[in-house]
């Protein structure tokens, strides 16, 4: 066993006292943090709980009035599948994640086509509503209008509040931007700056047919993120399943990869064996937002399955490939 020498016993004492303090920083900044984080979510809670709940949910009502018997119960069908799904989703996504990090790469391909699956359902059960809205048009227009004409409100109401928070906050946040609590902050804060309205579009009005008028304010903690029938958080099949082919599959000496970034920023493409081991990385630099395309040349290794892995900061895919005889 090493023994320390007496005149290493000052430097120990030194290296600690200056090593706990440090410690005891961190873990009070983390607190701070946590605090600034759960302030800004519960000024967002109110102002939904208050202003935007009530409002929605007489919105569904009034617009449920309007149509016929037969329309009615095919909505509420809908919102039935909507609420199971968004939740099997969520489910999936978890368990996509934690395969992700046990690098799982046979779990993680069985999920994704889970994945695949529930995303083209609820394709289908957004132009069901979309095709429910076309029929009542009338109803489906003044919805429309009274959504853009309260998103307005509502995006300057949440502007305010967070500019008054971020004022009060400013002495944790900014230091906090150069931690590594800075990605989950930035995405807090840039929702909760007007939540999530500067994302309203056609498709966001649909969405909010198949809203159940549940109280969606409770879920705010649990997410996150400031969620409503115009805004869910959960991510897009684009954004999960950004490696949109390899072809040809199976191959004799190469492939082309194809995949779509909804955000620029670094990435890397690599391709691991059967065994999970590493044997190529295709790219590894700055991309930009939209469609890329890269080679596979496994013209120098052995016949048999190969994984592509794309990885940005904040997303990642992966799919199976196959070198033929």
């Amino acid at each position: 066993m090493m023994r320390c020498s007496p005149r290493h016993v000052p430097l120990l004492i030194l290296t600690a006292a200056l090593f706990l303090p440090l410690q005891s920083l961190r873990a009070q900044s983390a607190q701070d943090i946590s605090a600034a984080r759960n302030a800004l979510l519960g000024e967002v809670v109110s102002l939904m709980r208050a202003r935007v709940l009530p409002v929605m949910q007489e919105w569904k009502t009034q617009f449920d009035a309007q149509l016929s018997p037969r329309d009615r119960d095919a909505l509420e069908a809908l919102r039935e599948q909507h609420a199971m799904l968004r939740n099997i989703i969520r489910n999936n996504l978890r368990t996509r994640h934690a395969l992700w990090e046990k690098r799982d790469h046979r779990g993680f391909l069985s999920i994704r086509g889970l994945l695949q699956t529930n995303y083209q359902d609820r394709r289908k059960l957004f132009s069901d509503a979309a095709r429910l809205a076309d029929r009542n048009r009338k109803a489906f227009g003044l919805l429309d209008a009274r959504i853009d004409s309260a998103a307005e409100e509502w995006r300057g109401a949440s502007i305010r509040l967070f500019v008054d928070w971020f004022t009060k906050h400013r002495g944790v946040i900014s230091p906090a931007m150069n931690t590594p609590h800075r990605e989950e902050l930035a995405r807090l804060m840039a929702t909760c700056k007007n939540i999530g309205l500067d994302q309203l579009q056609d498709r966001a009005k649909a969405a909010f047919l198949l809203w159940d008028g549940e109280d969606f304010t409770s879920e705010i903690f649990q997410t996150g993120l400031p969620e409503s029938p115009l805004f869910d958080g959960t991510p897009t099949s684009e954004q999960v399943l950004f490696i949109e082919s390899a072809s040809p599959d199976p191959f004799p000496e190469g492939t082309q990869i194809r995949f779509l970034l909804t955000e620029s920023g670094a990435t890397t493409v690599r391709v691991l064996n059967a065994q999970g081991r590493q044997v190529r990385v295709l790219i590894q630099e700055e991309l930009p937002v939209g469609k890329h395309l890269t080679t596979f040349d496994a013209s120098a290794l052995p016949p048999g399955q190969y994984y592509i892995l794309v990885e940005t900061r904040d997303a990642f895919d992966a799919i199976s490939v196959r070198r033929s005889r």
